[in-house]
């Protein structure tokens, strides 16, 4: 639907620079494009991560805790894309994935341990 939107077709690319005046900008299709890419580049280790947390057993409070932070990460990241940078949505969402992915590799790690 964004490449449509862009009038912007597969062999054309993504339209990644639109220039508006003075400025420079993303096109929708390139943030669309990143917000999915983003989206798939962190969110399967989080899942993997999560899933290995329940199969050794761990916390179910700490579990849902590091599965809802990663849902609330997922929503705030892209609705920061579209805005101008530097901004808060898209850094919680960065941020608090990367914390899920930390917390979530301790954990795992320490309960494979046996600790």
């Amino acid at each position: 639907m964004a490449r449509f939107k862009a009038n912007t077709s597969m062999g054309v690319g993504d339209g990644a620079v639109v220039v508006t005046g003075q400025e420079a900008e993303a096109s929708p299709l390139l943030i669309a494009s990143r917000a999915h890419a983003n989206f798939a580049e962190y969110v399967p280790l989080s899942l993997i991560l999560l899933a290995l947390i329940e199969f050794q057993g761990g916390s179910r409070a700490i579990l849902m805790a590091l599965a809802i932070a990663l849902v609330i990460a997922r929503l705030a990241h892209p609705l920061g894309l579209g805005l101008k940078s530097p901004n808060l949505p898209r850094a919680l969402g960065f941020g608090l994935n990367q914390i899920v992915l930390l917390c979530a590799a301790v954990y795992a790690g320490l309960l494979g341990l046996g600790i």
